[in-house]
């Protein structure tokens, strides 16, 4: 073994592969005297949880290129400058198997060992490949630094000195004086490059880590399953799990992957979202805009089990069904859940539920209110929002397809009141350029309602715009109330559900601005 653990100059890698082809080599010693093996690796190469799979065996019966990798610290590039292919075994690998390289190859989903390390079969041509890869470092500029010292995880492309030379995945990051910072996910076409993802340069990027930040995520939400059995795991930068999603539908998860880095972490998330969470299916909802700007597929795949195109949530005893393959971002909007019970709890007399969708706040609404009123221009929304609410045996909503402002001029023209009103509109500013049409739209809308208010009506009203941030969103319901001639009582400012943790320096996690309203005149 002593003859394997000299350090190699890059003329000799080709000899060193040939002779793993004929013999087998104990990976666990390897990695304990992977100080000697410098010239070669130039980082860390560890191999965890090998256990009764470690040994490469000569019976392999063909080694060449291959799709899978397994990427062990800076083995690659020295590879590739010297003309090296990667390992590719038709057999099972003793990794694969539960009796070394016996038997039979067991499951043939992709294993992540360390820091984006993978095992994997080639679908192709149905072979395990070993291609020895590397995770590259990243040297990010003193404004690069100060930005995660500051708290908030993104690099930018414009904050990095030195680019990784490897695809996206996860890379060691440096600052210029070779300080390492951690590790993070690298999109190499995204004009975010850098997530970070452990600050500790030590921590191990593999499966286990990935069940533990997901476990830990699912215990931060303990007490929501006796409210509701739709709820958010992992809210991405907020549970330090950066252009991450999962959502829990009953016994099923709608996940987000959204950055080129963690793409390549899929099957880890999956397998470590089945152990920690239990769940029948998995569905991957990756048909958002954010992706084509990682250079990533959009598409909607299912990625474990079976996941229903229909499932009914309960939500502090309402009913509703959510649609995760087609429906609005994951199968329902799940951020504004407390929200929705605050406004039903709120209700009483006449209410009036603006840009209703499937009908949520209506339902929530009617429990409390005699009569309410749900608008919205779609009336595929509006027959959905029926059917919702028929689940729940609700008989006093009137469902009206229409245009929200044209009916709130109406309204205030012909001097209808009501006790109740919600505004929970779509996002009007997409973009920053955007942001002042938006604002005159919001205070338009908020403008008329607060004069559609009868004395001691209640307006819940929010905006979801990121844009539009907190302070902007508070002057506008202030000129808003100047406006409206009329004594407006803030009784509580509100945000997103619980689940969708804001982190206060990373504000792209907090995107929902709320208020509950009164009119005291």
């Amino acid at each position: 073994m002593s003859s394997y653990l000299a350090p190699l100059q890059c003329s000799q890698l080709g000899g060193f592969i040939d002779d793993v082809m004929e013999r087998s080599i104990d990976l666990s010693n390897v990695m304990k005297q992977r100080d000697t093996l410098h010239a070669m690796l130039h980082a860390l190469v560890e191999v965890r949880r090998v256990r009764d799979y470690q040994r490469i065996f000569r019976n392999a019966s063909h080694m060449g290129a291959g799709r899978w990798i397994v990427r062990v610290d800076s083995v690659e590039q020295s590879l590739q400058r010297c003309g090296t292919q990667p390992l590719k075994a038709k057999s099972c690998p003793p990794f694969a198997g539960k009796q070394g390289g016996g038997g039979n190859c067991g499951d043939n989903k992709r294993r992540v060992l360390k820091h984006g390390i993978t095992l994997g079969k080639n679908r192709t041509s149905n072979s395990w490949v070993v291609h020895f890869g590397m995770s590259e470092t990243a040297v990010v500029t003193s404004k690069g630094m100060r930005r995660w010292a500051s708290g908030h995880p993104w690099i930018y492309r414009s904050d990095l000195s030195e680019r990784p030379a490897v695809p996206a995945g996860v890379v060691l990051v440096r600052d210029n004086r070779n300080r390492k910072l951690g590790w993070a996910l690298w999109s190499p076409k995204s004009e975010i490059s850098l997530r970070l993802l452990d600050a500790n340069p030590g921590a191990a990027i593999d499966e286990e880590w990935w069940q533990s930040r997901i476990q830990e995520a699912y215990a931060r939400r303990v007490g929501l399953d006796s409210v509701t059995n739709a709820y958010r795991v992992v809210h991405g930068e907020g549970d330090g799990l950066p252009s991450l999603v999962v959502d829990k539908y009953d016994r099923w998860a709608v996940i987000q992957i959204m950055s080129a880095g963690l793409e390549t972490f899929r099957d880890a998330i999956v397998e470590a979202i089945v152990h920690v969470m239990r769940v029948d299916g998995i569905l991957a909802r990756n048909d958002v805009p954010l992706r084509s700007k990682e250079g990533l597929e959009r598409e909607t795949v299912l990625l474990h089990g079976d996941v229903p195109h229909e499932i009914e949530v309960d939500e502090y005893g309402i009913r509703y069904i959510a649609a995760p393959w087609t429906g609005q971002k994951t199968g329902a909007f799940l951020d504004q859940r407390d929200s929705r019970h605050l406004a039903g709890q709120s209700a009483k007399g006449n209410a009036l539920d603006c840009f209703s969708y499937h009908g949520s706040f209506a339902l929530h609404l009617a429990q409390n209110a005699d009569t309410v009123t749900a608008l919205d221009s779609s009336a595929h929304a509006l027959e959905r929002a029926k059917q919702n609410a028929k689940l729940n045996g609700i008989e006093n909503i009137d469902f009206v397809e229409t245009n929200a402002f044209d009916y709130l001029r109406d309204r205030e023209r012909d001097q209808t009141t009501f006790d109740m009103i919600v505004l929970d509109p779509p996002a009007f500013a997409k973009t920053r350029g955007s942001l002042p049409a938006a604002l005159r739209g919001y205070k338009d809308i908020n403008l008329r309602a607060m004069r559609l208010l009868s004395p001691g009506g209640i307006l819940y009203t929010a905006s979801c715009s990121f844009h539009l941030g907190r302070d902007l969103f508070m002057e506008m319901l202030e000129a808003a109330a100047a406006d409206s001639g009329r004594r407006i009582m803030l009784r509580e400012i509100r945000g997103q559900s619980i689940d969708h943790p804001e982190i206060l320096t990373v504000p792209e996690t907090g995107y929902i601005k709320g208020a509950l309203l009164q009119a005291m005149d």
